[in-house]
């Protein structure tokens, strides 16, 4: 009986020890990515919900830890990453130039004051929640972005979206996009509109120099103004719908505008005057 207690009991040991050590090794391959961040010395995340100039509005990295702080992003490009966080609604009421701007799913961004997006260390513009342009916002230079499925991006009355230098940006499918302002694509910059994406645009759309707007697989309702100069380019992938939602008005011009196979047309606003420049290539559409 001694023997067979004795025999047992280590038996049993090694098991429980076995069992443990997986269930550590376990927990700390799942943690570690959550304690592993790139957060560095001069990045600012948002405390709370306010203007971009007030101090409470923002936390900044230490080096070490988040702390609270006398600091605001200060408007110069290189102050490190920039979040508005899951939950907070900021207000950009401070005119400056940045990069690594970050918001959040769940979190919004509202420019009351001109902002410029510059190219800096990785990618310059995060949109996984909500951009009013309520000013204008300028991409410039080689500013990349990163628009999710969740994204919603607005440019109000009068208000201005510049994607200018060789900046680009893709809207993704399930993201939504609209205007009642002006989009204007420039000097080699070029933006993608993904499929399931309805581009409601009721202000100017510009493109110059070489400059690509690309619906591609989407819908563009316009019942504002194209403008095409250079050899900038408006293409109309296939699958994609231009539709003309207003009273005269006219056409994309047809010099700067590709019409797949596959796209179409689709003149719903007019009412007594038809659009200009419905040529040859409009008319093989309608």
């Amino acid at each position: 009986m001694l023997r067979s207690t004795s025999h047992e009991t280590p038996a049993r040991r090694p098991n429980r020890f076995r069992t443990a050590g997986l269930g550590t090794l376990l927990i700390t391959v799942f943690l570690l990515p959550l304690a592993v961040s790139a957060q560095t010395a001069g990045d600012f995340r948002s405390l709370t919900s306010g203007s971009w100039s007030k101090r409470g509005t923002w936390e900044e990295f230490d080096g070490a830890a988040w702390v609270n702080t006398r600091n605001t992003p200060d408007g110069t490009a290189g102050t490190g990453v920039i979040t508005i966080r899951s939950g907070h609604a900021v207000t950009a009421n401070s005119t400056g130039s940045y990069d690594q701007v970050v918001i959040e799913f769940g979190a919004t961004l509202t420019l009351s004051k001109a902002m410029t997006i510059v190219d800096g260390p990785g990618t310059d513009l995060v949109v996984n929640g909500v951009l009013n342009v309520n000013n204008t916002l300028t991409l410039t230079g080689n500013a990349t972005t990163s628009f999710s499925a969740s994204s919603q991006t607005t440019i109000g009355a009068n208000d201005n979206l510049i994607f200018a230098g060789n900046s680009s940006a893709t809207f993704p499918s399930g993201s939504t996009f609209s205007s009642s302002g002006n989009l204007q694509v420039q000097n080699t910059a070029s933006v993608t509109i993904e499929a399931g994406i309805t581009y409601s645009s009721s202000g100017d759309i510009t493109l110059a120099d070489s400059g690509q707007l690309t619906f591609d697989g989407s819908t563009l309702v316009n019942s504002g103004s194209i403008t095409a100069t250079g050899s900038s380019s408006l293409i109309m992938a296939s699958g994609s719908l231009y539709e003309h939602a207003q009273d005269g008005g006219a056409f994309p011009p047809s010099t700067n505008t590709t019409w797949a196979t596959g796209s179409s047309v689709l003149v719903s606003g007019v009412t007594r005057t038809a659009p200009t420049n419905l040529d040859e290539i409009g008319r093989a559409h309608v």
